[in-house]
Protein backbone atom coordinates (compact mmCIF):
# COMPACT_ATOMS: atom_id res chain seq x y z
CA UNK A 1 0.00 0.00 0.00
CA UNK A 2 2.42 2.45 1.38
CA UNK A 3 4.91 1.58 -2.30
CA UNK A 4 1.39 1.98 -4.17
CA UNK A 5 0.84 5.40 -2.51
CA UNK A 6 4.47 6.72 -3.40
CA UNK A 7 4.57 5.78 -6.60
CA UNK A 8 1.14 7.82 -7.89
CA UNK A 9 2.92 11.13 -5.29
CA UNK A 10 6.09 10.73 -7.47
CA UNK A 11 4.34 10.82 -10.89
CA UNK A 12 2.78 14.21 -11.42
CA UNK A 13 0.71 13.92 -14.02
CA UNK A 14 -1.30 10.95 -12.08
CA UNK A 15 -0.78 12.86 -8.31
CA UNK A 16 -1.90 16.73 -9.70
CA UNK A 17 -5.04 15.42 -10.67
CA UNK A 18 -5.82 13.74 -7.82
CA UNK A 19 -4.71 16.26 -5.63
CA UNK A 20 -7.14 19.00 -7.17
CA UNK A 21 -9.87 16.23 -6.98
CA UNK A 22 -9.31 15.63 -3.21
CA UNK A 23 -9.64 19.76 -2.65
CA UNK A 24 -12.53 20.03 -4.38
CA UNK A 25 -14.64 17.39 -2.37
CA UNK A 26 -13.09 18.60 0.74
CA UNK A 27 -14.30 22.15 -0.40
CA UNK A 28 -17.82 20.85 -1.64
CA UNK A 29 -18.67 18.66 1.90
CA UNK A 30 -17.22 21.53 4.26
CA UNK A 31 -19.55 22.40 6.85
CA UNK A 32 -19.40 25.61 8.84
CA UNK A 33 -21.25 26.01 12.05
CA UNK A 34 -23.73 28.73 12.12
CA UNK A 35 -25.48 30.53 14.70
CA UNK A 36 -26.89 34.04 15.81
CA UNK A 37 -29.78 35.14 17.40
CA UNK A 38 -32.90 34.50 15.44
CA UNK A 39 -35.82 36.98 14.79
CA UNK A 40 -38.46 34.37 14.99
CA UNK A 41 -40.71 36.58 12.47
CA UNK A 42 -37.29 36.32 9.38
CA UNK A 43 -37.39 33.24 7.68
CA UNK A 44 -33.14 32.78 6.94
CA UNK A 45 -31.49 31.26 3.76
CA UNK A 46 -31.88 27.18 3.63
CA UNK A 47 -28.85 27.25 2.20
CA UNK A 48 -25.20 28.89 0.22
CA UNK A 49 -25.80 30.18 -2.99
CA UNK A 50 -27.51 33.20 -5.56
CA UNK A 51 -30.67 33.89 -5.77
CA UNK A 52 -31.57 33.35 -9.46
CA UNK A 53 -35.28 33.71 -9.12
CA UNK A 54 -38.01 35.17 -6.78
CA UNK A 55 -41.69 33.85 -8.73
CA UNK A 56 -44.75 34.94 -7.39
CA UNK A 57 -46.86 31.29 -7.10
CA UNK A 58 -49.82 29.12 -6.32
CA UNK A 59 -49.37 26.14 -3.50
CA UNK A 60 -52.44 24.64 -2.55
CA UNK A 61 -54.64 27.22 -4.05
CA UNK A 62 -53.46 29.95 -1.86
CA UNK A 63 -50.75 32.63 -3.42
CA UNK A 64 -46.75 31.95 -2.28
CA UNK A 65 -43.59 33.48 -3.55
CA UNK A 66 -40.81 30.83 -4.43
CA UNK A 67 -37.26 32.30 -3.71
CA UNK A 68 -35.14 30.21 -6.05
CA UNK A 69 -31.35 29.48 -4.45
CA UNK A 70 -28.79 28.17 -6.96
CA UNK A 71 -25.63 26.55 -5.60
CA UNK A 72 -22.73 26.65 -7.44
CA UNK A 73 -20.13 23.87 -7.04
CA UNK A 74 -17.96 26.40 -5.07
CA UNK A 75 -21.04 27.36 -2.69
CA UNK A 76 -21.43 24.85 0.64
CA UNK A 77 -24.20 22.42 0.16
CA UNK A 78 -25.17 22.06 3.60
CA UNK A 79 -29.27 23.17 3.72
CA UNK A 80 -30.61 24.48 7.14
CA UNK A 81 -34.02 25.05 8.42
CA UNK A 82 -35.20 28.20 7.42
CA UNK A 83 -37.91 29.30 10.41
CA UNK A 84 -39.17 27.60 13.41
CA UNK A 85 -41.68 24.70 13.09
CA UNK A 86 -42.65 20.98 12.80
CA UNK A 87 -42.12 18.92 9.61
CA UNK A 88 -45.56 18.01 8.03
CA UNK A 89 -44.16 15.80 5.53
CA UNK A 90 -41.13 15.02 3.43
CA UNK A 91 -41.48 13.30 0.15
CA UNK A 92 -38.52 12.36 -2.76
CA UNK A 93 -39.65 12.23 -6.43
CA UNK A 94 -37.54 10.82 -9.10
CA UNK A 95 -37.01 12.73 -12.76
CA UNK A 96 -34.22 14.43 -14.75
CA UNK A 97 -30.84 15.90 -14.07
CA UNK A 98 -31.46 18.87 -16.17
CA UNK A 99 -28.94 21.97 -15.47
CA UNK A 100 -29.76 23.93 -11.95
CA UNK A 101 -30.30 27.28 -13.75
CA UNK A 102 -32.98 26.27 -16.21
CA UNK A 103 -36.12 27.94 -14.99
CA UNK A 104 -38.38 24.89 -15.56
CA UNK A 105 -37.10 22.08 -13.39
CA UNK A 106 -38.67 22.27 -10.48
CA UNK A 107 -41.39 19.75 -11.60
CA UNK A 108 -38.86 17.92 -13.97
CA UNK A 109 -35.75 17.07 -11.79
CA UNK A 110 -35.09 14.90 -8.86
CA UNK A 111 -36.18 16.47 -5.97
CA UNK A 112 -37.29 16.37 -2.01
CA UNK A 113 -40.25 18.46 -1.03
CA UNK A 114 -40.48 19.54 2.99
CA UNK A 115 -43.46 21.01 4.13
CA UNK A 116 -43.27 22.76 7.65
CA UNK A 117 -46.03 24.25 9.77
CA UNK A 118 -44.96 27.68 11.43
CA UNK A 119 -46.43 30.49 13.54
CA UNK A 120 -46.16 32.10 10.40
CA UNK A 121 -47.93 29.50 7.93
CA UNK A 122 -46.81 26.74 5.85
CA UNK A 123 -43.33 26.83 4.33
CA UNK A 124 -42.02 24.76 2.01
CA UNK A 125 -38.30 23.53 0.98
CA UNK A 126 -37.64 21.93 -2.09
CA UNK A 127 -33.68 20.58 -2.25
CA UNK A 128 -33.51 19.94 -6.76
CA UNK A 129 -30.71 18.12 -8.30
CA UNK A 130 -28.85 19.13 -11.32
CA UNK A 131 -26.81 18.06 -14.04
CA UNK A 132 -23.68 17.61 -11.75
CA UNK A 133 -26.05 16.47 -8.37
CA UNK A 134 -27.15 13.19 -8.47
CA UNK A 135 -27.94 12.53 -4.68
CA UNK A 136 -30.12 14.42 -2.28
CA UNK A 137 -29.64 13.89 1.46
CA UNK A 138 -32.59 14.83 3.80
CA UNK A 139 -32.79 13.33 7.14
CA UNK A 140 -36.06 15.18 8.22
CA UNK A 141 -39.06 12.81 9.27
CA UNK A 142 -42.94 13.87 9.32
CA UNK A 143 -43.61 15.60 13.34
CA UNK A 144 -40.35 16.45 13.72
CA UNK A 145 -40.21 20.35 15.45
CA UNK A 146 -36.87 21.89 14.10
CA UNK A 147 -35.70 24.95 14.67
CA UNK A 148 -33.60 27.82 12.57
CA UNK A 149 -30.47 26.80 11.50
CA UNK A 150 -30.51 23.30 11.98
CA UNK A 151 -29.05 21.01 9.38
CA UNK A 152 -31.74 18.85 7.60
CA UNK A 153 -29.55 18.07 4.43
CA UNK A 154 -27.67 18.60 1.50
CA UNK A 155 -27.84 18.06 -2.24
CA UNK A 156 -24.35 16.64 -3.43
CA UNK A 157 -22.67 18.29 -6.29
CA UNK A 158 -24.23 21.58 -7.35
CA UNK A 159 -27.97 21.92 -6.84
CA UNK A 160 -30.97 24.10 -6.15
CA UNK A 161 -32.97 25.25 -3.06
CA UNK A 162 -36.19 26.73 -3.43
CA UNK A 163 -38.30 28.68 -1.02
CA UNK A 164 -42.04 28.62 -0.58
CA UNK A 165 -43.54 31.10 1.34
CA UNK A 166 -46.81 33.09 1.98
CA UNK A 167 -47.19 35.94 -0.70
CA UNK A 168 -47.96 38.52 2.73
CA UNK A 169 -44.78 38.25 3.70
CA UNK A 170 -41.83 40.64 2.80
CA UNK A 171 -39.03 39.48 1.02
CA UNK A 172 -35.79 40.82 2.06
CA UNK A 173 -33.94 39.32 -1.27
CA UNK A 174 -33.04 40.02 -4.88
CA UNK A 175 -32.12 38.38 -8.06
CA UNK A 176 -28.40 38.55 -7.63
CA UNK A 177 -27.90 38.41 -3.79
CA UNK A 178 -25.41 35.89 -2.41
CA UNK A 179 -27.43 34.39 0.16
CA UNK A 180 -25.60 32.25 3.55
CA UNK A 181 -27.65 29.18 4.99
CA UNK A 182 -29.18 30.08 8.63
CA UNK A 183 -27.45 33.78 8.63
CA UNK A 184 -28.48 35.46 5.26
CA UNK A 185 -32.09 37.22 6.53
CA UNK A 186 -34.55 36.40 3.56
CA UNK A 187 -38.13 36.67 4.56
CA UNK A 188 -39.91 39.28 7.10
CA UNK A 189 -43.23 38.52 8.39
CA UNK A 190 -45.56 40.73 9.66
Amino acid sequence: MIFAISLIWQNVYVSGPLFVLFLFVVTFFRDFDRTKDYDPNIAYSPADGTISQINEVEWDGKPYTQVVIFLSVFNCHINRIPLKGTVVSTDHFTGKFYVAMRKDIDEKNERQITVFDTDKGRIKVAQITGAIARRIVCRLKPKQCVEVGNRFGLIKFGSRTDLWVPRSAEILVKKGDKVRGALTEMVRFQ
